[in-house]
């Protein structure tokens, strides 16, 4: 919703460039959390509001709006059906639990030139990115082959050995 260049880590990037791309994308509105599992916290706190992850369509405007209310078209909670190998940490304390920031949520500060400043609101166990509920969703599927933990944050097993080697290995027998 900010913009927050968690993902691109190229510093040339503004924040507003970042937020208005992610906007676009309808995969991006997949990371923007929803109420499952019973969890209705306080997402974002502003001077004069507390939302909570069932108040997020009263946050997002125009299409990115549309693309959230969307995704909620597909349970993302099932079992795919198909082998599936889970990689995942819940051992990092600093996965953001929510946000707060000194400016309302209105349509003209959603769509504002200059971005939203916001602080994270840290504590969570997770990855440093996804919650640990989330995360470990994959336990509960009949699909699932294998789940291992680590203690790596979410895009660090992109470039762990040890995952390219297990991806790169034939499926054992």
């Amino acid at each position: 919703m900010f913009g927050r260049n968690q993902f691109l880590g190229f510093p040339v990037f503004k924040q507003t460039d970042v937020r208005d791309a992610y906007r676009t994308w309808f995969s991006a509105n997949w990371l923007i959390p929803k109420p499952l599992y019973g969890d209705n916290r306080v997402i974002l706190e502003t001077p004069s509001r507390q939302y909570r992850l069932s108040d997020i369509p009263e946050l997002l405007h125009g299409d990115q709006r549309e693309m959230y209310l969307r995704s909620f078209r597909y349970n993302v909670t099932a079992d795919p059906g198909v082998s599936v190998d889970c990689w995942f940490t819940k051992k990092k304390d600093t996965t953001p639990t929510g946000y707060k920031t000194n400016v309302e949520m209105s349509s003209d500060n959603f769509y504002s030139p200059e971005g939203i400043e916001v602080e994270e609101v840290l504590g969570g166990k997770g990855d440093g990115t996804i919650d640990a509920a989330s995360l470990s969703l994959c336990e509960r599927w009949n699909s699932t082959r294998s789940i291992r933990y680590g203690g790596r944050c979410h895009g660090c097993l992109l470039n762990s050995p040890e995952v390219a080697d297990f991806v790169a290995a034939p499926e054992k027998e």
